[in-house]
């Protein structure tokens, strides 16, 4: 699949979904060492020459977001030392991406200070996935490929009995990815409205569209602590709504006791992709996840062999 001088390295956030992309595009990892010192610095090294290759970094920056984060500047830095031609960061899942705006003041812009540290070490491009705050993209001054993992999640969705589905919004946020969902599925739209408490608590106020009799798909591109997505499906159930729901997210950070909180008999299934490796410890029995690796492959080969990638892009 891939012809040239092509590298694959990784740091330790998803060591797996690296290799399997890797694997599809017909190379095997770049040899590199990450360890931590007594002082808990954190010591790369590249072990195999990368003297003008094009070279990809697989580093999801979920938790924990510094501890990988840093593994991925560092590792930017010694292949830019190292004479790569091209370095590439292939962030599945982009962490700070939450904090693009200053919402009070004296705040920073946390994603901006992220895109500013990778270009200064010597990113010439990024890939992400579905990015929280497409308007982040701004930040860059390099390249960046917005690749959406949502039509995976979409063609799965397809395959499964829809008939009295209907896809529910969490909140007025993600009206527009939900309107994405059911018009390629062929199912009604509800929303959710809430009105925000504080930074970190919102109270539903109303609800728009028919959930009496139906069978929720419940939609958000994040599930960090559930706490919000369970919100919202006991007040689906409230409603009227069948208790047989699907949860769907892109991103699954899985954070604290989420997996218990997700484990509900009357949540049919949580679907998640791996832009974020999820140990087998928070696997749970209604948990399904899709592999992102043959998007990320794609989209490497046609970076590589400088082939459009607006096909991978984010639905619209």
């Amino acid at each position: 699949m891939v012809n040239g001088d092509i590298k694959i390295f990784s740091g330790l956030a998803n060591n797996p979904l690296a290799a399997e992309i890797a694997d599809l595009l017909g190379t095997g990892l770049g040899d590199v060492s990450i360890e931590d010192a007594p002082d808990s610095e954190t010591l790369v090294m590249v072990n195999e020459s990368v003297r003008g290759c094009d070279v990809y970094v697989v580093q999801p920056t979920s938790a924990p977001v510094n501890d990988n984060l840093m593994q991925l500047l560092l590792i930017v830095d010694a292949l830019r030392r190292a004479s790569a031609k091209r370095i590439t960061a292939v962030i599945p899942y982009f962490g700070y991406s939450r904090q693009e705006r200053m919402a009070h003041g004296r705040e920073p812009i946390s994603a901006k200070v992220v895109a500013d540290m990778l270009q200064a070490v010597g990113v010439n491009r990024i890939i992400l996935t579905d990015i929280h705050a497409p308007a982040m993209q701004g930040f860059f001054n390099i390249p960046m490929e917005t690749l959406s993992a949502v039509p995976l999640i979409i063609d799965y969705l397809k395959q499964q009995d829809l008939s009295d589905s209907v896809i529910v919004a969490p909140d007025v946020g993600r009206a527009k990815l939900a309107e994405q969902y059911a018009e390629r599925l062929g199912v009604p739209l509800a929303l959710i409205h809430k009105a925000r408490e504080s930074a970190t608590t919102a109270r539903i106020v109303g609800m728009i569209g028919d959930l009496e009799g139906k069978s929720p798909i419940i939609i958000d591109d994040i599930i960090t602590t559930g706490g919000t997505i369970v919100e919202t499906a006991h007040a689906v159930i409230n409603a009227g709504a069948r208790p047989r729901l699907r949860l769907a997210a892109v991103h699954g950070l899985l954070a604290g006791s989420a997996p218990d909180r997700l484990n509900l008999d009357f949540i049919q299934e949580v679907l998640l992709t791996d832009t974020v490796h999820i140990p087998a410890e928070k696997h749970t029995p209604n948990m399904t996840i899709l592999s992102v690796a043959q998007l990320f492959a794609e989209a490497i080969h046609r970076v590589h062999n400088e082939t459009s990638v607006s096909g991978l892009y984010l639905l619209t």
